[in-house]
Parts: structure tokens; sequence; C-alpha cells
């Protein structure tokens, strides 16, 4: 099956299979062409069996070694290594392909199976300094997006974090299958119930 994938990198519009996705937060918020729509025909619904053909198809390996190197910031406040014991979902507050992912993870019940973590904190006008700057405007963009998660869910990555520039699109998953490492960036659009197979197709 071939597929197309729309994704926002630094500036361009590429092609790489059935995704749809932002880019860094400069590309985005600059972004005037439109990206793909998610098809909403199909019902959300868990598929009868784990389709590990979707986590194939859509995962791809993936070097944690840059990403593993940095440190983010919990609810807490705490600085803490990047979280693996579950697979890791990289968003940012102002993306709607990441809202997206995210409402249809909860209406699936599978938000609590990840780890949520916010990146590109910079955008549409905001700067971001301080941990409750990040977390204000996090859970905004959330509940504008009738998004429901406890603040422990989500780690974040202040915006002089290097991290910022190591993940080149979002929504992004981390996590393993069979003790690699994989990931995918982008919103699968089709069918709309790939997240949620992703999502139990990885393990962090």
């Amino acid at each position: 099956m071939n597929h197309q994938v729309w994704k926002w990198t630094a500036g361009s519009l590429a092609i790489m299979g059935l995704l749809s996705g932002c880019g860094t937060q400069q590309a985005s918020v600059h972004a005037t062409k439109p990206v793909s729509k998610i098809e909403q025909t199909a019902p959300i619904t868990h598929s009868s069996s784990q389709d590990t053909s979707i986590v194939d198809g859509f995962m791809k390996p993936y070097d944690v070694t840059p990403l593993f190197a940095h440190q983010i910031v919990n609810a807490s406040g705490q600085t803490i290594q990047m979280p693996t014991t579950k697979p890791l979902l990289f968003f940012a507050w102002w993306c709607p392909h990441c809202h997206a992912a995210l409402q249809n993870l909860q209406q699936l019940g599978d938000l609590k199976d990840v780890q949520l973590v916010s990146v590109y904190l910079d955008a549409n006008g905001k700067t971001v300094t301080t941990l409750a700057q990040a977390k204000a405007l996090t859970a905004s963009g959330l509940h504008e997006a009738g998004i429901s998660v406890p603040a422990s869910a989500i780690d974040y990555v202040m915006p002089t974090s290097p991290i910022n520039n190591i993940i080149q699109g979002v929504p992004m998953i981390v996590g393993q299958v069979d003790h690699t490492w994989v990931a995918m960036d982008g919103e699968p659009t089709d069918p709309i119930h790939t997240w949620s197979d992703v999502i139990h197709g990885v393990r962090g």
C-alpha cells in the first residue's frame, strides 16, 4: 500500500507518507500552505487485534542518544532524565495536529498509556521563561481542545533546551518495539485508530 505523508519542516512541505503534523514552531506559526485534514468517516474504535503492520509501516528506527542526552522538567519542577517507562508523545500546546491526536487517544482511553512531553513552548507571540508559564500555556491549549489530563502526566521541554532542535516535528511518538527504539512524527490519518495501534505496539 502506498501512503502519503504531509509534514511541515523548517520552511518546506515534505511528502513522507499518510501523516500530517506541525514542524518546528517557527515553520508552523508562519505556515500558509494547508495541510491534510483528518478523515473522520471511520468510527473511533480499537481494532480487534493489534495490527503490527501499522507499527511497522509508520514507525522508523530512531537513535535516541541525542534526545536522551538532555534532561527535561516534570510538573513538580524537578529536572529529570527522559522517562522510558512509557512511550513518549511529544506535542505542542498550539499544534492542531497534536490536539487531534490527543483527542483521538482520549476518546479511546489511551492517554494513560503515554508520557506527554510539551515542546516548542515559545510560539504565537508567547515567550516562556518559567515552568509556571509553560504549565499555564500547555494547560490552556489542552483545555481549549477539550483534552483532560492530570498535571503529573506532562513533562516539559523549556525553550532553552536543545531538545527543541532535536525534535523535528510534532506530534511525535518515541518508544520501543522488540527492544529497538522507533519513532513516528506526524499524525496518522487513515485509519483513525492508528494512533491507538501505535501506542499499543510500542513499549517505553
